[in-house]
């Protein structure tokens, strides 16, 4: 996600031998026959995103 801005020099790599634990992203809403728009556009935001790096089994949750 932000590697263009550490190439680009807009953010400084802190820790550099440092390299985090990958985590999975789940997106969880209410149950209901209608959801905001926001929180439908944000979900699929983050499925679009995250796309490439998501387990296989995520997208199934994610969808609507």
């Amino acid at each position: 996600m932000v590697a263009r801005d550490i190439s680009e020099n807009r953010l400084v790599r802190l820790l550099p031998d440092y390299e985090p634990i990958e985590q999975p992203i789940f997106a969880f809403h209410a149950q209901r026959s209608r959801i905001p728009r926001k929180v439908g556009v944000f979900i699929d935001h983050l499925a679009e995103v995250f796309s490439g790096t998501l387990p296989a089994e995520v997208p199934d949750i994610l969808s609507r």
